[in-house]
């Protein structure tokens, strides 16, 4: 009677099992897959992606442990680099942000930038269009105020309320006359202008609305106030 190499015992010490259809060599397909990694594990070679720096300990297959277990799950093995990073490094997301304590780095690295928690209506920018470069210099902040389409006065009310300062810098940068208070021209000998139209005597250029002046005084007002506000955030460790 013809007998076949799988019905045949393991020639392995301390196994009982038979060949069977997976195994080689006179071994059980287990016998033969523990001692193939042994050997892999004794010789290693580079992974088959890329720009790794693993190496294939698993006998069967090209690729480090790592992208093994990725393109298991995902099917695809992805980039060379871990997405998992050292401790204190976060992890990397599929869509290519950084994470850290689950909470986007390129948020807290600008938190840190600017001493205080972003506002909802802020988001941050990477320059290189790369989302895990967050470098100070690479981030750029950015705001979407909503709702879409605003009246200009809206936009101005909002701007002078969230940042009073870069509007009175906006202002200076391009020659814009920043007048007195009422309060102070009053002490000086002057008198406010009483008029629709400012005049040389006002501090503005003549010709020039007298609103202007009231609107350059709210946001100087208003950035003082601000700044006041966050003096005493941090103060408080508010920030």
């Amino acid at each position: 009677m013809t007998q076949y190499m799988k019905d045949l015992p393991c020639v392995e010490d301390d196994c009982e099992r038979l060949v069977g259809a997976k195994g080689a060599k006179g071994r059980c397909g287990a016998c033969n897959q523990r001692l193939r990694r042994m050997a892999r594990r004794e010789d290693p070679l580079p992974c088959d992606v890329d720009g790794c720096t693993g190496q294939v300990v698993n006998a069967g297959t090209d690729l480090c442990d790592m992208h093994r277990s990725r393109a298991r799950r995902s099917g695809s093995v992805g980039e060379a680099q871990s997405r998992i990073g050292r401790r204190g490094d976060g992890y990397l997301r599929k869509d290519g942000y950084r994470l850290i304590a689950r909470k986007p780095q390129h948020r807290l690295v600008m938190e840190q930038m600017l001493g205080r928690p972003l506002r909802r209506f802020e988001h941050v920018h990477h320059r290189n269009g790369i989302r895990s470069d967050n470098r100070p210099d690479n981030l750029e902040l950015w705001t979407k105020p909503q709702p879409f389409g605003q009246r200009p006065e809206d936009l101005v009310e909002w701007m002078l309320e969230n940042y009073a300062e870069l509007v009175v810098n906006g202002l200076i940068e391009r020659g814009v006359p920043m007048p007195m208070s009422n309060a102070s021209m009053r002490g000086q000998g002057a008198q406010p202008p009483t008029t629709g139209v400012a005049t040389e005597a006002d501090g503005q250029a003549p010709g020039a609305p007298a609103e202007m002046g009231s609107a350059c005084e709210q946001a100087a007002s208003a950035a003082v106030t601000h700044n006041e506000s966050e003096g005493r955030k941090v103060a408080m460790g508010g920030v």
